[in-house]
């Protein structure tokens, strides 16, 4: 009775850690040894699953997992018999695992059939060559749609392996397996249509064709042909840029002779481009006569793509934009055109640009004692762009007459802020703010603080630009670094308090 009820315990036992190994957590190879120890077949075929899973490498714990699943098997265990067969390559019986596969296969698998077609073809785990049973299973297979068994039976007919010879059959089935999903049989049909290899004729519009299929899940040999096929132009547009990119790739992988053929192609596509932004370029050197503005748009163009000598006429279109526009001026200004010199300064004339700076300078001194200006707003704002063209060219008014500029606008700017009108004095004060004048800063300052939080910010933000700046030690700032300082000080503490809520 005491034998009886300990067998009993062992069973329950067995079952119990097979059970707990089910949850796969980090104790699941103790709970199948240990379910594996007690007898339990489940534990036994868990384990021998286990040892294939983790350690198909390690030669005792294969034919470890070997004995494991024939026991279990014996004891009525039905097994994973692809996994049976793994196990039995692992460990070395090739002659199970054929065994097996074979059943497998004669009941209707077709991966087995497949991998049985294989093992007559390359004679691997243990198999020895035979093409004809190759052939038998390849076909077999190739009866249920397997793309991989049509490819290399198609292999076979080409070369008369195995069988006779069939060159079209060969064709017929590289052509379905690669509309199964053969990524080789693609690559083999691009090459083999490209190059007019047998069995297939030459045909560039069908190797690009096959090309594409294989290279759009990434396939080398597929990459490659469409490569050649880009690079030459054949049976497709040709595309050098799309070629080298390719070629690029494919020597990275160290595939064939890429390396060499993207050097050649990189030099060739090199050329052409040059050969290409040279045509460009003398195209558009005519329009700089009398359409420099177009002229400048397509030179900027070529720059863009990479021709830096379109720079010459990039900087030649801006002369004659400013050319153009000085000869318009001039014409204006000869007939008291007041309108049409505006435009002409709006159009990058230079003459223009330095006429309305001019302009506003002889205007500081009665904007300074007088707090008069004259000029519009628009026409103030408009002073900074002409500054920046005439930089531009390399042209600077003098320090003494920038000054005077700035005085007129740092009054206009008052102006704004003692009216209320805040936004139209930030616009003004920040069109001039890459001047670094510090009565501007200020008054950019003081229009920005509002009694918000963030106008307190942007407030802060431009004074502390401002106090860097080496100009605001001169005497004639001493009274604005002061408020600065002051201003300063109130927002920082404003600032300080608000981040503590």
């Amino acid at each position: 009775m005491g034998l009886f009820s300990s067998k009993k315990s062992k069973e329950r036992d067995g079952e119990r850690y097979y059970r707990m190994s089910l949850s796969h957590n980090e104790h699941e190879l103790e709970y199948l040894e240990k379910s594996a120890a007690l007898g339990n077949c489940h534990g036994k075929a868990g384990l021998a699953r286990y040892y294939l899973e983790h350690f198909p490498k390690d030669s005792d714990r294969m034919h470890r997992a070997l004995q494991l699943m024939t026991e279990a098997e014996a004891e009525g265990v039905l097994p994973d018999y692809k996994q049976f067969i793994k196990i039995s390559e692992a460990a070395g019986n090739y002659e199970l695992s054929l065994s097996m596969r074979t059943k497998l296969a004669e009941a209707g698998d077709k991966v087995e059939q497949f991998k049985l077609g294989y093992g007559y073809e390359s004679g691997n785990n243990g198999m020895s060559v035979d093409l004809e049973k190759s052939r038998f299973w390849y076909s077999k297979a190739i009866e249920q749609g397997h793309a991989a068994a049509c490819n290399n039976m198609a292999i076979l007919l080409l070369n008369g392996q195995g069988g006779a010879k069939d060159e079209k059959g060969a064709l017929e089935l590289m052509i379905k397996a690669a509309e199964l999903g053969s990524l080789p049989a693609c690559g083999n049909l691009a090459w083999d249509y490209y190059d007019g290899s047998p069995p297939c004729p030459q045909d560039y519009e069908m190797a690009y064709h096959y090309a594409v299929m294989g290279t759009e899940k990434g396939h080398p040999k597929s990459r490659y042909v469409l490569a050649l096929l880009r690079a030459q132009g054949l049976g497709t547009e040709r595309d050098l840029a799309s070629a080298v990119s390719l070629f690029e790739e494919l020597a990275k992988e160290d595939y064939q002779d890429s390396g060499e053929l993207l050097k050649k192609y990189s030099d060739v596509h090199k050329d052409l481009l040059n050969q290409d932004f040279q045509r460009r370029y003398e195209e558009i050197s005519p329009l700089l006569e009398k359409e420099p503005e177009k002229a400048l748009e397509l030179f900027k163009k070529l720059v863009s793509d990479g021709y830096n000598k379109a720079r010459d006429g990039v900087s030649a279109a801006h002369e004659r934009i400013a050319q153009l526009a000085d000869e318009r001026f001039l014409k204006a200004q000869a007939e008291n055109d007041e309108a049409g010199m505006r435009a002409a300064a709006e159009g990058r004339s230079i003459k223009g640009c330095l006429y309305f700076l001019r302009q506003a300078r002889d205007m500081a001194f009665d904007a300074a004692y007088n707090n008069k200006v004259t000029l519009s707003d628009w026409e103030l704002g408009r002073l900074a762009p002409y500054y920046i063209s005439c930089a531009f060219f390399g042209i600077r008014l003098p320090e003494p007459d920038m000054d005077m500029i700035l005085i007129l606008l740092s009054v206009r700017g008052q102006q704004l802020l003692d009216s209320g009108d805040r936004k139209t004095a930030i616009s003004l004060m920040d069109s001039v703010r890459f001047f670094n004048d510090p009565f501007c800063q200020y008054i950019l300052a003081q229009a920005y603080s509002d009694g918000s939080w963030a106008g307190e910010d942007k407030a802060l933000e431009v004074l502390e630009e401002a106090i860097l700046n080496p100009k605001i030690n001169d005497e004639i700032y001493k009274d604005t670094l002061k408020s600065m300082k002051e201003n300063i000080y109130v927002y920082q503490y404003n600032k300080s308090i608000r981040n503590t809520w």
